[in-house]
């Protein structure tokens, strides 16, 4: 997260937005989880297991858009199509 999804204001890190004082706390968790879900489906893609990695992928595109997931479930896709 660079900015304050809710007044846009720079984002430094803090769990309490600098200008509108809006709580991050849960969307800091959401977007790690996110992240969490995303490298478990790099792990899973590693050892072959294309099933697993697009279920992790489809979660963690439920919790957050990301273009790198995004493309990674697009891949495990493809895979299934091709296998």
């Amino acid at each position: 997260m660079e900015r304050c999804p809710n007044c846009r204001a720079r984002w430094d890190e803090s769990v309490i937005c600098r200008r509108c004082g809006i709580e991050l706390a849960k969307l800091i968790e959401v977007k790690q989880a996110a992240e969490r879900l995303t490298r478990l489906g790099v792990a899973h893609l590693t050892v072959g297991d294309a099933a697993a990695a697009r279920d992790d992928l489809s979660r963690a595109l439920g919790l957050r858009r990301e273009p790198f997931a995004e493309m990674l479930l697009g891949f495990t896709r493809r895979l299934e199509v091709e296998g």
